[in-house]
């Protein structure tokens, strides 16, 4: 396992590490252990795909915008893909404290350049014909609110033709309605994966 900076697996002070200004630290690890992965012969470009929940999400959604030639489908699974508009977010039940802890306060002009430069709607401004985005979100979701991820979407989609878009009227963050739902989302992803790959 590759333990990036802002994981808890490593305990406080690692997450810490990788958290609210230091966020960047993160996507930098993360973009790293692809490189080492392509550089070991382990894997190459065009077989790797990356999947980010939530705040794994934001992640995605950065290394897409600042390195696309790492990998070659990305799924950004009820993501953070646009950290300015979650921070300011009245509708989500958490907090506003919650909220900016991790990422910064947009209304603080350094926090605010810093949020960003991870922030993937922000710092997404063209895709290589190459890549593919898939995006889910859920109607119910109270945490990362449908319109974050459908902000970034809507904005991938004029960039791209290879973006895929997967809403669940029921559900919530992070949690399917039913196995039926889990198994055909999981399906559709492996069929993308499969074509794209060659595989099929």
């Amino acid at each position: 396992y590759a333990h990036v900076r802002g994981g808890g697996d490593l305990g406080e002070q690692w997450r810490q590490r990788g958290t609210h200004l230091l966020k960047i630290k993160g996507i930098e690890d993360f973009e790293a252990v692809l490189s080492g992965l392509h550089k070991s012969g382990i894997s190459n470009p065009d077989r790797t795909a990356i999947k980010g929940f939530s705040a794994g999400g934001t992640m995605v959604t950065s290394v897409l915008a600042r390195h696309p030639e790492l990998f070659k489908i990305g799924f950004d699974e009820w993501g953070v893909s646009d950290a300015i508009n979650f921070a300011l977010d009245q509708k989500s039940f958490l907090s506003g404290r919650e909220r900016m802890l991790p990422l910064g306060n947009p209304s603080n002009p350094t926090e605010l350049r810093a949020i960003c430069e991870r922030s993937g709607l922000q710092q997404t401004k063209s895709i290589p014909a190459r890549n593919i985005i898939w995006v889910t979100a859920s109607e119910d979701d109270l945490q990362v609110v449908p319109w974050i991820p459908a902000g970034y979407f809507a904005k991938v989609r004029m960039l791209t033709p290879n973006a895929y878009w997967y809403s669940m009227t029921e559900g919530s963050h992070l949690w399917y309605p039913s196995m039926d739902e889990f198994w055909r989302h999981l399906t559709s992803q492996y069929s993308v994966m499969e074509k794209s790959f060659g595989l099929n």
